[in-house]
């Protein structure tokens, strides 16, 4: 990690700008010229962050060859096709900006690798049908504290923002996609509010909650509030930070594409209450349950780096 720490503006105050070494790109060069904007000769490493540093944002990272001595500044992330394309750029070393998690509260659900540092958690367990129950969570899915693909039950766990956290920077970018509501409103932007209904097991109802939780019910039912957008298309990426796994939910199309990193698609389906069975839907919700069904499917999207 390389530490760049300016002075800008008027006021000349002091901006610290991270970069992350990604050694899966090592030897990458892009011979397309889109993705840069300056190139330096005999400038020393820490020359060449600064660089980048005094362009930001308009440069995302940088590529250094050590033996050469040269530098070039990116306007855009390298991923998968890079790599795929092979261009082999023997020595160079490639450093991105580190990106931190939007402004505001709101919670995601937890992965096996756990919550970002700081982070509230929470978790909720779900009482589902007694009767030949049909719960299913997809094979090889990350999801924390989830066992198998058929769990009788199912104990989701929350990770949340707090208000009060201030390693953040900027608001959440335009896309396709949900998160989980945390708090009366959702983060500034395009969001839209919607919620999903669960009608739990009646019998003999074990549901159970501890920690923090995003906004909703959590009763004898169970009631989960979103935060759903859909102001530019899937297919564009979206900067968000990588230092850890997460999950987003889909909400009208596939899966909101996320710079530098993978994204595979898991499903879980609840089986709910049969008797008089009362599962809603309201508001802009995500993608895959409908009102009148007694049994609810959600799409989540499951990120990690390249």
């Amino acid at each position: 990690m390389v530490f760049i720490l300016l002075q800008t503006g008027p006021t000349r105050g002091l901006k610290q700008v991270r970069y992350q070494k990604e050694p899966l790109f090592d030897g990458v060069l892009p011979k397309n010229i889109s993705f840069y904007f300056n190139f330096f000769e005999n400038l020393s490493h820490l020359a060449c962050a600064i660089e980048c540093s005094t362009n930001d944002p308009i440069c995302v990272g940088y590529l250094y060859s050590s033996s050469l001595m040269h530098c070039r500044l990116l306007r855009k992330f390298l991923g998968e096709s890079e790599i795929a394309d092979d261009y082999n750029g023997s020595g160079w070393e490639y450093r991105s900006v580190e990106v931190k998690w939007p402004k505001g509260t709101y919670t995601l659900v937890k992965p096996q690798t756990g919550c970002p540092s700081g982070w509230m958690e929470g978790w909720r367990n779900q009482d589902n049908e007694d009767y030949d129950n049909k719960n299913q969570v997809e094979h090889g899915h990350h999801f924390f504290g989830i066992s198998g693909t058929n769990p009788r039950n199912l104990n989701f766990s929350y990770c949340t923002k707090d208000l009060d956290d201030f390693n953040d920077e900027g608001y959440w970018p335009g896309g396709n996609y949900c998160i989980l509501k945390h708090g009366s409103e959702c983060p500034s932007g395009a969001f839209q509010n919607g919620s999903v209904h669960w009608d739990d097991e009646n019998s003999g109802n074990k549901n159970t909650v501890g920690g923090e939780l995003p906004s909703g019910n959590f009763t004898w039912n169970t009631r989960i509030d979103y935060c759903c957008r859909n102001d530019s298309s899937y297919l564009t990426e979206i900067r968000l930070p990588k230092t850890k796994p997460f999950y987003l939910l889909r909400y009208t199309n596939h899966c909101q594409r996320v710079e530098g990193m993978y994204v595979r698609e898991e499903t879980v389906k609840t089986d709910n209450e049969d008797d008089d069975n009362s599962n809603s839907v309201s508001g802009n919700h995500p993608y895959g349950p409908v009102n009148g069904e007694s049994n609810h499917k959600l799409f989540y999207c499951y990120y990690w780096s390249m």
